[in-house]
């Protein structure tokens, strides 16, 4: 995957879900200015950051990875 179609896809169900950047870090304990360099593709995290953005956002972490396998209507636990 590349960055910027990670970073597209974490926006956008990070908003499907109504958290804020900020409510994200707090939740994840990843610095605001790290999630928004996700958003904005100039980096992909590691698998653990991952799997607590996935997390957080009640989606499994493969399918925050592969956009094509994610509906953003459905919340994955």
């Amino acid at each position: 995957m590349r960055k910027n179609e990670f970073g597209r896809h974490l926006n956008a169900i990070r908003i499907s879900r109504g958290i804020s950047l900020d409510e994200l870090a707090d939740e994840t304990q990843i610095a605001s200015w790290v999630l928004w360099s996700y958003e904005e593709g100039k980096e992909i995290p590691k698998k653990p950051k991952v799997h607590a953005i996935a997390r957080v956002l009640g989606c499994d972490a493969r399918n925050l990875l592969d956009s094509r396998k994610y509906s953003l209507t459905e919340k994955h636990q």
